[in-house]
This record gives structure tokens, C-alpha cells and sequence, in this order.
């Protein structure tokens, strides 16, 4: 595998590009609750051994409480009421994943995956800042995913159709409301998608696809982002639709289906929250 350089400049290349995106915040919403937390989300980083998951670490944890990621769990908990506390921990796993575990009610996110998105990216040329950014949005589309399946273990929030699928919807639909930072991380995790999908497809044998995975296939995925950000701005991502094949008439239908996919969250989330929000 493909190992990028983590040298001095490159590091503060990724500690941009995860400035740029992390440091988002949810606007601050008017109380319709004082009901309180029970638990609040929790950031664990296990100390690394690699370079690689001590220069993470490094990015992640900057500026300590302070930092674009803590932030990001600060709001959460502001927005959120949880059952119990739910740590978000940051490991070198020994494998490419993230994950949320429902007997241990945490959401970790491996640094080895991280490491992925660089190898992933850089082969496609990306290199400084760009691929930062690149590595800084997939991973925070990922951690937005797996904060979706904690949401629906945690709470009990139904998922009527492919969990995954839910998760990646709930992702994109909050990342979609949050600005161009979050619309990026948005197309970061497209890209992401679709470079898999591409390497999958070079095989040339549909026996070699995982129909058995529990998550759609990453071209499926790819074209399921891009339609909701299509959906969410048709005059801003009009082009970007086109560009990529979507049909005019799936295009209408993501049209159709965002608003539907909005009320449906949201519905499910409003006994969940301290505070008004909205998808």
C-alpha cells in the first residue's frame, strides 16, 4: 500500500485542512427543552504508536478543548439528550474501519482508516492542503455516519430500510445544512465512494462485488450523496449532478425525495433533542 509522506509540511497540511473543516459549528438553536442529558458524547484518543496515528492525534487534539473536533462534540452535546455516555474514541485498530459498538456504547474511529483516505487520495495526484482537506472531510463524513448508527442504537430511533443506507443519508443531510465546509466533506466522502467503486470495477467480474455486504455497493453510495446535495441545491450543484450521469428523471425524483427525507429525521430526532434544530 501507498504510504504518503507525513513530514513537517505535510502535517501542517493536514492540520489545515481539518481547521477548515472542523471548526464548524451548529448555529446556536432556541431552547424548547430544559430537560438534561443523561450521558454526553466523550473524546478518547489511546495513545498511538505509529508516526502516522501520533501526527492524527496531534491534529485532532490541538488546542485541546478548544479544538475544531471537540467543538464539533461540545455542540452535540448541547443539541443532543443521551441515555448514558457515549465516548468517541480515537485508536490505531489494525485494520481499515470505523465503527459504533452497541455492548460498549462507543464510536471509534481508526486512525488506520485515515490513513487509507491518504493512501487513497494521493494516488489521484492530491497532495498539500487539497489532500488535508480531502482526508480531513471523508473522515468527518465517517464520524457522522457512525454518530447516525449511535443515534439509532442509543435511542431507539427506527430504521425501516438498510441501516447503512440511513446512516449515510443522516450524514449527508446534516453535513448538507452546515455551509461549504460541510458540503465539502459531503463531496470528500463522494469521491471517496467512487475511486472504491472504481478499483472494485477493474476486476471485470460482477462475481467479485459484495451484493452480501450490509452496505450498498460504493458506486451506489457515491450516486446517493451526490443525489441529496443535488437535492438540497439544485441551482448549486445543477452542474456537478450532470457531470457525473445523474438522469434528469432521477434527477427530479432527488429533488422530490430531500424534503421527504428531511421531515422523516427530523421527525425521529425531535424527541431526541434539548433544542430546536432541523435537517
Amino acid at each position: 500500500m501507498l504510504r504518503f509522506s507525513f513530514q513537517r509540511q505535510a502535517v501542517a497540511a493536514v492540520v489545515a485542512g481539518f481547521v477548515g473543516i472542523l471548526t464548524l459549528l451548529l448555529a446556536p438553536p432556541r431552547p424548547v427543552s430544559a430537560q438534561t442529558s443523561g450521558g454526553q458524547l466523550k473524546v478518547v484518543f489511546v495513545p498511538p504508536k505509529s508516526a502516522f496515528g501520533k501526527s492524527m492525534e496531534k491534529v485532532l487534539n490541538q488546542g485541546g478543548s478548544n479544538s475544531g473536533f471537540a467543538k464539533i462534540v461540545a455542540s452535540l452535546n448541547k443539541l443532543f439528550i443521551f441515555p448514558r455516555d457515549l465516548p468517541v474514541i480515537f485508536r490505531e485498530c489494525g485494520f481499515v474501519n470505523a465503527f459504533y459498538s452497541p455492548p460498549q456504547h462507543t464510536i471509534t474511529v481508526c486512525y488506520d482508516l485515515m490513513q487509507h483516505f491518504g493512501d487513497l487520495f494521493s494516488k489521484q495526484g492530491k497532495s498539500g492542503t487539497e489532500l488535508g482537506r480531502l482526508v480531513a472531510g471523508a473522515t468527518l463524513f465517517t464520524f457522522f455516519h457512525e454518530f447516525g448508527h449511535a443515534l439509532i442504537g442509543e435511542m431507539g430511533i427506527p430504521a425501516t430500510g438498510k441501516e447503512e443506507d440511513a446512516v449515510d443519508e443522516f450524514s449527508t443531510l446534516l453535513l448538507a445544512r452546515l455551509g461549504d465546509t460541510g458540503q465539502f466533506a459531503v463531496r470528500s466522502a463522494a469521491y471517496w465512494f467512487a475511486l472504491e467503486g472504481q478499483q472494485q470495477a477493474r476486476t471485470g467480474r460482477v462475481s467479485d462485488l459484495p451484493f452480501w455486504d450490509e452496505h450498498s455497493l460504493n458506486q451506489q453510495r457515491f450516486y446517493d450523496v451526490i443525489c441529496i446535495l443535488y437535492g438540497s441545491s439544485q441551482k448549486r450543484y445543477a452542474n456537478l449532478a450532470t457531470a457525473v450521469g445523474i438522469p434528469p428523471t432521477r434527477a427530479a425524483r432527488c429533488v422530490r425525495d430531500y424534503p421527504k427525507e428531511r421531515k422523516a429525521w427530523n421527525a425521529l430526532l425531535a424527541p431526541h433533542l434539548k433544542r430546536q434544530f432541523s435537517l
